[in-house]
């Protein structure tokens, strides 16, 4: 890879590229032009611009790939998938170091019981077997159980028969697209709580753990927060949903159920 003094150098070296310079990467994210419609893309030499585009493309793979995150990852630096997924696969541990032990980590730390206590006893009692199994899913995938338990609270109220007017289905509110996704049929309990807290999970991989953009992201899609920098869509209805969500995650946390 060569590193150009100025960005004008570097304008001058993608215009200047050959198109059949299949090697040719661009940016912080190294980012491929054959990813690009326009391979002479000066644009994606902005900091900011370049690191929305390489986690677009991410997030593109991973949807392509529910079932192997190796390979979602991997697809982005190589079309081969043997090659794909072992470089996926070093991405991931190299996620793992960095996040492995962090307190500071806040959608991506396993939280342990103290003395048998759970954060589904925090609930209504009808409400607990289905919030038992939502922090069971959240340990199992890493997931903070406080967020995933406010984002089931504030999406369906932990009822697996509510249907929104715009198709989501269950405990998690899955739209088609995001089962498909996953692989999960909305309508089973077990899969439609699976599918929705590794969309949670993969959110947060996406955000940085960031709570306010997951849960925007959660809402309104995450090509939405991509869309808009990286801040919650001006959307009235994801706008009022992220505080409420917080909200909720901060009485869970808080509570300390007997």
């Amino acid at each position: 890879m060569e590193h150009y003094p100025s960005r004008e150098r570097a304008e001058r070296a993608l215009r200047n590229a050959r198109k059949s310079d299949e090697g040719l990467k661009i940016g912080l994210l190294g980012i491929p032009v054959t990813t690009l419609p326009d391979r002479a893309a000066p644009d994606l030499l902005d900091p900011r611009r370049n690191l929305d585009q390489g986690a677009a493309l991410i997030a593109q793979g991973l949807r392509a790939h529910p079932g192997d995150r190796a390979l979602g990852v991997g697809r982005y630096r190589s079309p081969l998938n043997a090659d794909a997924r072992a470089f996926g696969a070093r991405v991931l541990e190299l996620v793992g170091r960095v996040t492995r032990g962090r307190s500071d980590h806040p959608l991506q730390r396993r939280v342990r019981t103290v003395s048998g206590a759970r954060l589904a006893d925090c609930v209504a009692p009808a409400q607990r077997p289905v919030a038992a199994a939502v922090e069971d899913s959240a340990l199992h995938h890493g997931v903070d159980p406080s967020f995933a338990l406010a984002i089931a609270r504030r999406e369906s109220d932990f009822e697996q028969t509510a249907v929104s007017p715009k198709g989501a289905r269950g405990v998690m509110q899955l739209m088609p697209g995001t089962a498909r996704r996953y692989g999960a049929d909305p309508r089973k309990l077990d899969q439609n709580i699976d599918a929705g807290v590794r969309y949670l999970r993969d959110l947060a991989e996406l955000f940085a753990g960031d709570p306010i953009l997951v849960a925007a992201a959660y809402n309104a899609g995450e090509g939405a927060v991509l869309k808009h920098g990286r801040k919650v869509p001006p959307y009235r209805e994801t706008q009022t949903y992220v505080p409420l969500v917080l909200a909720a995650r901060g009485e869970l946390a808080a509570c300390r159920p007997n």
